[in-house]
């Protein structure tokens, strides 16, 4: 059985402020969240919005690659 993942709200990150980060729209940032690509993505109480774990922003950072030819 796999253990649950347990974040704090202080280590969470707004799609807003991971827009801000990426510079992208917030619109980009839930296509990233809806393709996987940014996992796992949580709601707190009644927020409107979506939080993701700063580790896997800094993760999904990493991660990316940008075409110089492009």
């Amino acid at each position: 059985m796999k253990k649950p993942l347990i974040f704090s709200k202080e280590e969470m990150i707004s799609v807003k402020n991971i827009a801000r980060d990426i510079c992208c729209s917030r619109q980009h940032v839930y296509n990233l969240i809806d393709q996987g690509r940014l996992k796992p993505a949580f709601r707190f109480g009644r927020s409107k919005g979506l939080f993701i774990p700063r580790s896997v922003l800094e993760e999904f950072k990493q991660n990316c690659r940008v075409d110089p030819g492009a």
